[in-house]
């Protein structure tokens, strides 16, 4: 047994002995644990925020990318409510009713002050009661709100040669044909532009169109 037991405490020191060299740094790392420790925690923290603001950053970006897009207009509730009146005054107004396809054109115009086809539309119906300040005011504000609307332009074109102002009417005209070629097929069918298509002025732009 006593030899087991020296044996034993041998072993012991030996063991003791392969430490010692390693007492010094234990123990100044022992010493100066608190300051890494705190260092590490807030290094840790930054790190769980920064993470976790990116994530909502991608989060909102998928969102942004993959969400549907915005219904168009005319498929929300008002949208579909200022359709269906547009379509009541387009049926009225070929029907031949003209005060109920006013009456429903105004309404348009009351729950969407910039629908450009209402304001074209109403134009022609003061175009054809000769109101002209009325109907010049309605196609302007219609050329305002879409520039590249031609409709507008061709019905002031129209209404130009109504009023027997053949220069005025041929430059609403060529403004026309600009945005759509089959302007001056339509003219060449127009009988309210007859007089301007037999002019020497819109032979030669007719030439011009041709070169």
């Amino acid at each position: 047994m006593s030899y087991i037991n020296d044996a034993l405490n041998r072993a012991q020191r030996e063991k003791d002995r392969r430490y010692e060299r390693f007492d010094g740094l234990l123990s100044a790392g022992s010493q100066g644990a608190g300051l890494p420790r705190r260092r590490l925690f807030v290094l840790a923290v930054r790190n769980h925020v920064g993470f976790l603001i990116l994530g909502v950053i991608v989060l909102l970006a998928i969102f942004l990318i993959l969400r549907p897009d915005a219904p168009p207009p005319q498929e929300t509730p008002a949208g579909q409510a200022i359709e269906r009146e547009f379509q009541a005054a387009l049926a009225a107004q070929r029907q031949g009713d003209l005060e109920g396809a006013e009456a429903y054109y105004q309404k348009v115009l009351l729950l969407a002050p910039d629908h450009v086809r209402a304001l074209n539309n109403l134009g022609v119906l003061h175009m054809g009661r000769k109101q002209w300040e009325q109907a010049i005011a309605l196609f302007n504000r219609a050329v305002v709100l879409k520039k590249d609307y031609v409709d507008p332009y061709y019905n002031l074109a129209c209404l130009y040669a109504q009023k027997r102002e053949i220069g005025e009417s041929l430059w609403y005209l060529e403004v026309a044909a600009g945005l759509d070629s089959r302007v001056t097929t339509w003219a060449e069918m127009d009988a309210d532009l007859e007089e301007v298509v037999a002019s020497p002025a819109f032979k030669t732009f007719r030439e011009g169109q041709k070169n």
